[in-house]
């Protein structure tokens, strides 16, 4: 599992993985969303699987905000 903010900030969780042979990277997100969020999200975890040579999988959380 990857948290989204490491691959944000460029650090590298990715080179972490590859040295314990994972199977799947799961990215779990309940982060503020904003009008592009999604696509550079995709791209970061997509890119991480691509380079591990495994599938990936993003589930991200949604709520309305009132005030």
């Amino acid at each position: 599992m990857i948290a989204t903010r490491r691959l944000y900030n460029g650090q590298d969780p990715v080179r972490q993985l590859a040295n314990q042979r994972c199977d799947l990277v799961l990215n779990l997100s309940a982060s503020p969303w904003h009008f592009g969020k999604g696509g550079l999200r995709e791209t970061l975890v997509t890119n991480a699987a691509k380079l591990l040579g495994v599938r990936s999988s993003t589930v991200t959380q949604s709520a309305a905000m009132t005030s």
